[in-house]
This record gives structure tokens, C-alpha cells and sequence, in this order.
């Protein structure tokens, strides 16, 4: 084992560099774990079988909403014309060229065009959907989906060390899918994320949701890792739910999994369609190569003036925070706690200073949002005149993380109404109905508590 680790650690070693201090392709960062630690870390979850392990550090996005708009704000700092809450309804189509879409606001309804020489369709789960307008393929030939979920348990496992388990059939003829899978135990804010559950998915993206029957497969899984009775439905706080593209074969198991590769495709090669072209990630660490390639393959395409790609140097917008030091030295009304200045810097980074600019100006938003110990109104108010946020989803799903561990209880959704209320204009109908919204998000079923599973989100937010 330790030979294959050692491996492991080289190759990745050539794709990053070194640390402070670290020799290059040193093995600082694997250091052995006997049997009886291996077994004390697993505690009641250890097999017998196991006679090792070894622990290294990985990343952890603590924020992925946030990392999004990092990466838009980036793009908008040099040029990019963000807008939200906008809907592609179909491609304008000539002589079988594309050369824009009609769109259509969803806030207003207001429909209009937007014309381009090239049409770039990096639309996730919709990209296949939306195509078939101009290609006129059937949906029986869209190629499927997968829905991926990871549970949120609230409470740590395993000492707070991320570990990876293999799930095991239990020999009593369960007929369970999932048994056979690997899951993984991460610490994350407090509490544990467990993933992740797959399962095939052939709909329209909009229509697909968490099933009660994906839930129990998902329990069962579980269940041939820890003992019976660790973790049950009513230890689940929340479930992050999302579609990615579906490898099209399956391992020796049968168990569906995620596409390795992204796709591209260059729909005058493909299709005869000018003006068009599509592209389909599969996750963040290959992004941005995917990024730099496929903009260098449009700028070739419509013959634009091609300058060297930065992005493999450029930091992400609020990202220079790390290398100036503490980002809220600038702008700090004094009597914010440590614990709030470190939230602020781990997912604003240098933007932190903006936030409590905000709250020097109106002391009321140095206060943190009723029932939250970390997130200040000062975010709620930065999320929406910076960040375009329009509803109280926005709000509490994807411009804080005040929601997305759990329920963060009814009076910080009706505190944050309120200040959203404020600055939108919002009358008390209004209001209900951005909660009432907002709590749908946190249905029940038969197999969970009230208020657990977080429905997929709108395409377009």
C-alpha cells in the first residue's frame, strides 16, 4: 500500500508545487497508520480486515456557491456582462446558422434577443435538452443523467478525519444497487458530508428531485459500512442535490457513475450548424483547462485576436485576501468577533473588507443574523447590491451559507426577509411568499423529518 500512495503522492506532486518547506515528491504529507490507529480513527466502523491505512491533506471547497461567484465576478472584472435570472428559450436559427438566442427575463417576463458571431451553450444538464431545437434529435436520444446527493449529518464522525469506505453487500439478498460503493465521511462546518449517491436519470433536468426510494438505497449503502442504527433518517440535517453527465459504461458492479471526460463539440463539424458550440464539465479541477481551450477554439473560429491565457496564473476575484493578510483590517467597526472575521475571510476573502464596510456605516448590520453565529446581515445586504440577488433563496442558498447545512430555524429566515424587504421593496405578501418558497426547500417524507431535502434549484438563479 504504501508503495501505491507513494505513487499517488509523486503524480500529484507533478501538478502541484511544493509547499514552504516540503521537498518535492517527499512523502511529508503520508505518514503511516498502523493497524491500531487505522482502527481507533473507524472506531465501531472498522472491519476486521483492515491492517493499515495512511493519512494526507486534500482541499475542501467550504463554500461551493460562493467559488461560483468568485469565478463570475472575474470575469466581470474584466469585461464579462453578468445578468441573472435570465432564460435561454431558443436559439436564433438562419440558413443553419446560429447567431444568438431569444431570451427572456424571468423577473419581468420582458422577451428579447441577444446576437453573437458565436454561440457558446455551456448550459450543464440542459446542454443536450436545448439542442435538440436545432438538431431535431429525439429525446430518446439525449444521452442520460445522473443524480448525485450527498447527505448532511449533523453531527462529526471518525475524530474529523475525511474517510473513505467501501460498501459491502451483507449476504442476506438485498437486491440494493448501491451496496458495493464508496463512500466518503467528510468533516464540513460542523458536520458530516456523506457521499455520493448516483443514480441514472432520463427527464427533463427541471423535473428531476430526491426520491424517497434514492434515500432508502442511499441509507442501505450506508448501512453496510457503519453499524445498524448509526446513522438513521432522523440524523439528516439537509441533502445537496445536483444532475451530472453519466458515464456510459458502469464498473463490474453495475453502479452508475460520473462522466471522467467533459464534452465538447464543435456543432459545424458535427451537425452542419454554424455558430454553435457546446460544452459539458464534469468538475472543477479540470475547469478551467477546459475554459482555456474552449475559448481559444472560439477565438480561432470567429478569427479574433488571440492573446496568451492567463488563467492558469490568475487568481480568483476576492482570492489576493490570503496574501495581504487579515482583508478586514481596512474596514472593522471593532466589535467583531474572531470567529465571524474568520467566516468572512474564508468565503469573501479580500471582498471581506466591502462587508463590513457596511456594517461601519450602519451599525445595525455588524449584528449577525438572528439564530447564526457566524453570518452577518452586512452579507445580506452585500449579496444584493453587489451580487444581484432577488429572493430569499438567493439569499440564504447561494449568496450565504446560512441554509445550505440545514435549517437555520424560522427567525433567521424572517430576519433575513426582512432586510431583503428593505432593500427590494417588498410588501408583506411579498414576504410570505419568499418564505413560504424558502421552506419547500426543506419538504418532508416518509422517510424523512420535516423540512430535510433540498429540491434541485432553478436553472437560472
Amino acid at each position: 500500500m504504501r508503495d501505491g500512495l507513494r505513487f499517488r503522492h509523486l503524480r500529484g506532486c507533478q501538478a502541484r508545487r511544493a509547499r514552504p518547506g516540503e521537498r518535492p515528491g517527499s512523502l511529508a504529507a503520508l505518514p503511516d497508520h498502523f493497524r491500531k490507529e487505522c482502527r481507533t480513527i473507524l472506531g465501531s466502523a472498522a472491519k476486521p480486515s483492515i491492517t493499515g491505512g495512511a493519512v494526507w491533506g486534500e482541499g475542501l471547497v467550504q463554500n461551493t456557491e460562493r467559488f461560483v461567484l468568485s469565478i463570475l465576478r472575474s470575469a466581470a472584472s474584466i469585461g464579462l456582462v453578468a445578468a441573472n435570472y435570465i432564460e435561454a428559450k431558443r436559439f436564433l436559427l438562419r440558413e443553419r446558422r446560429v447567431f444568438g438566442i431569444e431570451a427572456v427575463d424571468r423577473l419581468t417576463g420582458d422577451r428579447f434577443e441577444i446576437r453573437a458571431r458565436c454561440t457558446l451553450n455551456a448550459t450543464g444538464p440542459w446542454a443536450h435538452h436545448i439542442l435538440r431545437q436545432v438538431t431535431g434529435r429525439n429525446p430518446e436520444e439525449t444521452p442520460p443523467l445522473l443524480k448525485a446527493i450527498d447527505l448532511i449529518v449533523g453531527r462529526t464522525l471518525f475524530d474529523g478525519y475525511a474517510v473513505g469506505l467501501q460498501s459491502r453487500p451483507t449476504g442476506d439478498g438485498s437486491a440494493s444497487k448501491d451496496r458495493g460503493r464508496l463512500y466518503f465521511f467528510v468533516p464540513w462546518r460542523g458536520t458530516t458530508m456523506i457521499g455520493t449517491y448516483y443514480a441514472p436519470y432520463r427527464g427533463a433536468p427541471e423535473s428531476a428531485s430526491v426520491e424517497e426510494k434514492d434515500i432508502e438505497e442511499f441509507l442501505d449503502g450506508i448501512r453496510g459500512i457503519l453499524p445498524e442504527g448509526a446513522i438513521t433518517a432522523e440524523d439528516i440535517r439537509f441533502l445537496h442535490f445536483g444532475l451530472l453527465p453519466m458515464n456510459m459504461t458502469t464498473d463490474r458492479s453495475g453502479v452508475a457513475s460520473p462522466a471522467g471526460k467533459p464534452w465538447f463539440c464543435d456543432h459545424a463539424r458535427i451537425d452542419g450548424i454554424e455558430g454553435l458550440v457546446s460544452i459539458q464539465g464534469v468538475k472543477y479541477t479540470t475547469s478551467r483547462v477546459v475554459a482555456e481551450r474552449t475559448v481559444d477554439h472560439i477565438s480561432n473560429k470567429i478569427g479574433a485576436r488571440k492573446t496568451p491565457c492567463r488563467t492558469g496564473t490568475t487568481a480568483i476575484f476576492g482570492e489576493a485576501g490570503s496574501e495581504r493578510g487579515d482583508p478586514a483590517e481596512k474596514e472593522n467597526p471593532g466589535n467583531i468577533p474572531d470567529a465571524v472575521r474568520r467566516h468572512l475571510e474564508i468565503n469573501y476573502g479580500s471582498e471581506s473588507s466591502r462587508i463590513l464596510g457596511y456594517a461601519v456605516a450602519r451599525p445595525e448590520l455588524a449584528r449577525t443574523v438572528t439564530g447564526s453565529q457566524e453570518v452577518l446581515r452586512a452579507e445580506l445586504v452585500h449579496g444584493i447590491r453587489e451580487e444581484m440577488a432577488q429572493s430569499l433563496g438567493d439569499l440564504v442558498f447561494r449568496r450565504t451559507d446560512l441554509g445550505t447545512a440545514g435549517h437555520p430555524g424560522r427567525e433567521s429566515l424572517d430576519d433575513c426577509a426582512g432586510i431583503a424587504a428593505g432593500e427590494l421593496g417588498w410588501d408583506a405578501q411579498r414576504i410570505s411568499r419568499e418564505l413560504e418558497k424558502v421552506e419547500r426547500s426543506y419538504p418532508g417524507t416518509a422517510i424523512l423529518p420535516a423540512r430535510q431535502i433540498n429540491t434541485v434549484t432553478e436553472p437560472w438563479s
